[in-house]
């Protein structure tokens, strides 16, 4: 089964190749869409609009619905740009700080999520990933994009930031924490883990919402892997959907909390640059809009891409088992690319 036809495939790949601003995404149970803004001005009533790690919106770069895929394969542009990308987190080091980090987060009954990365040379067909990938998850927001200021980036992520419509009458979101594979059963550092995360968002919502619904704690799929997730929906607010989205990012599903604490031992431990990894993707229409956390993503060019992913450091964490996480997380997303390698 293939989720993206022949025109959109050559469009992306035309796209990337000619260093053209564009996004490919699809949400769960909608067709795929296709934006492309050559220009820039984003002047439409549909935008995709992508927040970097700790940006605020309002410093977010936005892909108009311009150009149909087949005015886009028509188009010329200066080429992709080079990115300068870090090397794979070194397993010895990850090791080494979060046994540093651990007694005091336990201490302190603290939270910090730490990333890592895999990075691979090669010669990817990108539209062929992207149509595996958004085949493979349709639970999930799928999406590949390019801006010059960001480069390019594809992921599927499972994560709802915020979702409203245009009245902000009632905005909802989700806790989404805790790891384990489909054979294991939830334990105590996961359900804490995920407590956290709820808590936070619960708390960053009830001073400007008059109703705050939350569902019980259930687990979701994604691939081999499961979380728990509670989701949560709010009403009565005369806070701008903007406002919301920058109050709850971060959260404490990829910083931690206490946030500010979190983010400089993220600074800290973390030698490679999060860029749109942990940041968020907002998709605004005629019915709304929706913010999803950019997680399970790759940072790619021309010849080399990094895969990130990211766990939840407790004072009940064990190194081995995080940086397995780590790579399990990893593994889905390397194997689809694997899968389009050209050489």
């Amino acid at each position: 089964m293939s989720s993206l036809n022949p025109n959109i495939k050559l469009a992306i790949n035309h796209c990337l190749a000619q260093g053209i601003r564009f996004a490919c995404f699809r949400r769960k149970g909608e067709a795929v869409q296709f934006f492309c803004d050559p220009d820039g001005d984003a002047s439409t009533d549909a935008t995709f609009i992508v927040t970097p790690w700790l940006a605020r919106f309002a410093d977010s770069d936005v892909i108009g619905n311009c150009v149909s895929p087949s005015e886009a394969l028509r188009l010329t542009g200066p080429g992709m740009k080079p990115v300068t990308i870090s090397e794979s987190t070194d397993h010895e080091n990850y090791t080494r700080a979060l046994q540093s980090l651990i007694p005091a987060l336990k201490v302190d009954n603290r939270k910090t999520v730490i990333s890592a990365i895999v990075t691979n040379c090669a010669t990817v067909n990108w539209a062929e990933v992207a149509d595996i990938l958004f085949d493979t998850y349709p639970e999930c927001f799928c999406h590949i994009y390019y801006t010059p200021r960001l480069g390019a980036w594809i992921g599927a992520t499972p994560e709802l930031l915020l979702s409203a419509d245009h009245s902000m009458s009632r905005v909802t979101t989700m806790a989404l924490a805790g790891t384990k594979s489909h054979n294991n059963s939830w334990d105590d550092k996961n359900r804490h883990e995920q407590a956290i995360v709820t808590d936070f968002i619960v708390g960053k919502l009830r001073p400007i919402f008059s109703e705050i619904n939350i569902s019980p704690v259930e687990t979701i799929h994604y691939g081999n892997i499961d979380h728990l997730c509670t989701h949560i929906a709010a009403s009565g607010t005369s806070c701008r959907y903007s406002e919301i989205v920058d109050l709850l990012s971060p959260t404490p599903a990829v910083a931690g909390l206490p946030r500010d604490k979190a983010l400089e031992e993220i600074d800290e431990i973390e030698s490679h640059d999060r860029e749109c990894y942990g940041g968020y993707i907002n998709v605004t229409d005629a019915h709304g809009s929706q913010s999803f956390v950019n997680l399970r993503c790759a940072h790619f060019s021309e010849d080399t891409y990094v895969v990130y992913a990211g766990g939840g450091i407790t004072g009940e964490s064990d190194p081995k088992t995080e940086w397995l996480e780590t790579r399990l997380k990893s593994a889905a997303l390397i194997n689809i690319i694997n899968s389009a390698t050209n050489n």
